[in-house]
């Protein structure tokens, strides 16, 4: 699905290494972990969501939970 936008120029690529498994530097735990953060991470893109180091991070650290949306906001500082 997100082979229609390969060439829009208008989204920054996501920084990401899958022989590293690192995502804007942050290491990922497994393949597994790194696949579904990269598509997750990608598709909010889309959206106009700019992900940032500490949100990467977050999300390895919580992968597999369903943080409520509070405590999200509270990883953004918000």
């Amino acid at each position: 699905m997100l082979e229609k936008y390969k060439n829009d120029s208008t989204i920054a690529p996501l920084e990401r290494d899958p022989e590293k498994l690192t995502i804007m530097g942050v290491k990922m735990p497994s393949k597994e972990v790194y696949d579904e953060l990269v598509f997750a991470i990608t598709n909010q893109m889309y959206e106009g969501y700019v992900p940032t180091v500490t949100d990467v991070q977050n999300l390895r650290d919580h992968y597999g939970e369903l943080p409520s949306a509070s405590e999200i906001l509270k990883w953004s500082g918000q």
